[in-house]
């Protein structure tokens, strides 16, 4: 099956992903279309380097109750989930 991405150039599916997704099924074609998205790479360069800057502010000396460490906590919840959805991505 073609898939055409946002630069007009058709990709051709070929096989099967996770012996499950062949070359004609639609989520396999919507998960390539996505990942062939001109803005898929940036998005998930620009949220390494946020996820590596919050290495940089984390610190074992922080409070554990503190604001910083709450927030971070929830940002680093927020990346992960879009690291899976990337690799879900990706793999399909």
């Amino acid at each position: 099956m073609l898939v055409r991405n946002d630069h007009q150039k058709l990709i051709r599916l070929h096989g099967y992903s996770l012996l499950l997704f062949g070359p004609k099924n639609s989520f396999r074609s919507f998960m390539t279309s996505i990942s062939m998205h001109p803005m898929f790479d940036p998005f998930i360069m620009v949220i390494i380097m946020i996820s590596t800057i919050m290495m940089i502010i984390d610190n074992p000396l922080n409070d554990p109750n503190g604001q910083t460490t709450y927030v971070l906590s929830i940002m680093d919840l927020v990346i992960t989930c879009i690291f899976c959805f990337e690799s879900v991505v990706k793999i399909v």
